[in-house]
């Protein structure tokens, strides 16, 4: 099926996203990179390569220093490294050959360990990036890991990440997690004014993926694909962000986002907060269970604070250029199955078969879900291999589909995993 949804007024529209989605080099600055100081992490400080220690101490003196002479390169050759909290401050850019493979060092001191931190509640950077060079270097995480992360954005203005494999196996975080810093102390931060390109994900937990956003500006995502999770997630859902009301996520665009066998390609949900603009285009979901889910707003149960805002994004923001095929292997929750078709009920795998403990395993659902309170433009929207549904599914649609579906007991429990 193939269907064309105007939210809001097409002049409008071309106007607020031609002045807004332009090219990559409006959202990093590559003029500021300098090669003044390179330093090598192997043959300037003495990091093995094999794999078997905990080079991070290495690599964040290395950091350190060019940092603190006026910014350059530093180069990781070809090897395999052991890192973690590795803080890459102003001015310095990370090159990592394509031949490297990282592990990340999991010390369970923090909540949470992240390979590479831009930015800190005590520390704003400026002018930084972390690249594969000749090609995608590789990160092994460790399987089922919680709170393990590639790299984590705070307090960090004019950024590039790109060109990175990442090899998840069901960890429980995004490999790349964007939010705010400072709310509790400090200077108030969220990450402004990057790009993220060319990173891949496998073997990704149902609701994480490649990337999470809690909080950015002025953010470019592109060339990013993800086999299972969620390739692109904004999701303003940080309670105490949202108690606070200062963070959010605005004028974020996405180009070329994939997906297979997965949650989704892209999803879009706003929580207790008033977001600014997103723009997507160009999104492939092969096998998802929902190709693009654009959810309604809504104020959490865990907020802290009354009179808080139905989490919202502004008008303007658009989801154009989707082709989503239909598969029967998607990660799905018992929430989605209002969605679902009868016929498609059926094929959903029980519950005891989960890979994570949250999701199951079952056919597509649609290409596009809107559910949204907010507008969004959604235009060229291609499903290929659907059946019994629009290419857009709205509220209305699901009603009307679960009104079709006749009760049999334990037919909607399968899969049930709350």
């Amino acid at each position: 099926m193939h269907r064309t949804i105007w939210v809001i007024v097409a002049t409008a529209f071309v106007l607020h996203f031609s002045s807004r989605a332009g090219s990559a080099a409006e959202f990093y600055d590559a003029s500021v990179e300098t090669r003044a100081v390179v330093k090598d992490l192997e043959s300037d400080y003495g990091a093995s390569g094999l794999g078997k220690q905990d080079d991070s101490a290495k690599l964040q003196q290395a950091i350190d220093f060019v940092s603190s002479h006026g910014g350059g390169v530093v180069t990781i050759p070809k090897g395999r490294y052991l890192l973690a909290d590795v803080h890459v401050k102003s001015n310095v850019h990370v090159e990592i050959d394509k031949d490297v493979v990282i592990t990340p060092m999991i010390v369970r001191l923090n909540k949470s360990v992240a390979i590479f931190k831009l930015g800190s509640e005590d520390e704003a950077v400026r002018n930084v990036s972390v690249k594969g060079v000749g090609g995608k270097y590789t990160v092994n995480m460790p399987k089922h890991e919680p709170g393990v992360m590639l790299v984590s954005f705070s307090n960090v203005r004019n950024f590039m990440v790109s060109n990175c494999h990442v090899n998840d196996q069901l960890t429980k975080f995004a490999s790349l997690q964007f939010g705010p810093s400072g709310l509790k102390r400090g200077q108030r931060a969220v990450p402004t004014s990057g790009t993220v390109q060319n990173v891949s994900v496998a073997g990704a937990h149902y609701g994480y993926g490649v990337v999470q956003v809690q909080a950015a500006k002025s953010v470019l995502f592109e060339n990013l694909s993800g086999v299972g999770g969620v390739s692109l997630r904004l999701e303003s859902g940080y309670s105490l962000m949202n108690d606070v009301q200062y963070g959010g996520i605005d004028n974020i665009v996405g180009r070329n986002i994939q997906c297979t066998d997965g949650n989704a390609a892209v999803m879009i949900s706003p929580h207790s907060m008033e977001n600014g603009v997103f723009h997507m285009d160009g999104i492939t979901s092969k096998g998802c269970g929902i190709g693009v889910r654009i959810e309604g707003g809504f104020i959490s149960k865990k907020q802290k604070v009354d009179g808080l805002p139905i989490g919202t994004f502004a008008k303007g923001s658009s989801v154009k250029n989707v082709f989503a095929t239909f598969g029967t292997n998607g990660q799905l929750k018992s929430k989605h199955f209002k969605y679902m078709p009868v016929e498609l009920l059926g094929q959903v795998q029980p519950r005891e078969q989960s890979e994570d403990g949250e999701s199951v395993r079952g056919p597509s659902i649609a290409a596009v879900v809107y559910a949204a309170n907010y507008e969004v433009h959604i235009e060229n929207v291609t499903a290929k291999g659907f059946q019994h549904v629009p290419s857009v599914m709205t509220e209305k649609d699901a009603r009307e589909v679960s009104a079709s579906k006749k009760p049999k007991k334990g037919a909607a429990n399968r899969g049930n995993a709350n």
